[in-house]
């Protein structure tokens, strides 16, 4: 790919498949965000919104259909759209949850009344 020009300090980058790429978005140290498209070996510079997080924010890059965008703001608006994936990814790893200790505990260990 070479080298990809930023307009600042990079603090955090996220990617994520799109189209027969990749995109990829760059947080910088101020808070100014952008984007690349990645494909077939080049970099391209491509819109993406918000042009701004808060400065230090982490980056959450969504991606729909043909669009991408990052959301910002509070961690709790973040995290509603991160449970899906989360869950789906502990599925896939087969992370033991609190609720199937539970469950088990329930099952096994408790006499009905």
């Amino acid at each position: 790919v070479g080298v990809i020009e930023l307009s600042g300090v990079p603090v955090w980058l996220v990617a994520a498949p799109f189209g027969g790429g990749s995109v990829w978005a760059v947080a910088l140290e101020d808070g100014a965000t952008q984007a690349f498209l990645v494909q077939d070996g080049q970099a391209v510079p491509m819109d993406i919104t918000p042009r701004s997080l808060p400065a230090g924010a982490p980056p959450v890059l969504a991606v729909t259909g043909d669009e991408a965008y990052l959301l910002a703001g509070p961690p709790e608006i973040a995290s509603t759209h991160l449970r899906p994936a989360e869950t789906a990814l502990e599925e896939v790893l087969g992370v033991i949850t609190v609720d199937d200790v539970l469950d088990v505990v329930f099952r096994e260990f408790c006499v009905g009344k």
